[in-house]
């Protein structure tokens, strides 16, 4: 996936963190736009290009978004993503200081339960591995 189209995510209430890959080089308008369940975002860009900052009515994200969503970027990038147009935007900019080891996502109690590609339900408090899951009827990628 090299770039993310117009509209793409437009009023997914439910979505609560986005992990942006490293090869995307373009974001269209309203990408993100109502997307009101957002909490972080997390850009594995190391070269940020333009997004269409929160002054265009055609935004990539809603102006909540760049006030209220903390947005994570590689490691020694902070300056580039602060220099750059649109991401400049995000109040809340913190690099991501992980040392090359991900973090297991673990389940919470509170969650839907998750379930392999095989149909089995994974254990509540376990890390989840390398894998695809289903969760609340919609998949998701633990790297």
């Amino acid at each position: 996936m090299t770039s993310i189209g117009a509209s793409a995510f437009e009023y997914c209430i439910n979505l609560t963190s986005i992990i942006i890959p490293s090869n995307v080089s373009f974001m269209g308008s309203w990408t993100f736009s109502g997307c009101s369940g957002l909490t972080s975002i997390i850009s594995l860009i190391e070269n940020p290009f333009p997004v269409i900052g929160k002054e265009s009515e055609f935004t990539t994200f809603d102006v909540d978004i760049f006030n209220k969503v903390i947005l994570y970027v590689p490691k020694g990038t902070l300056d580039k993503y602060k220099e750059t147009e649109g991401w400049k935007d995000f109040v809340n900019i913190k690099e991501n200081t992980t040392d090359g080891i991900d973090t297991p996502m673990l389940i919470q109690a509170e969650d839907c339960p998750v379930y392999d590609l095989q149909g089995r339900r994974m254990a509540d408090y376990q890390p989840l591995h390398p894998g695809i899951y289903v969760k609340d009827g919609r998949k998701f990628v633990v790297k």
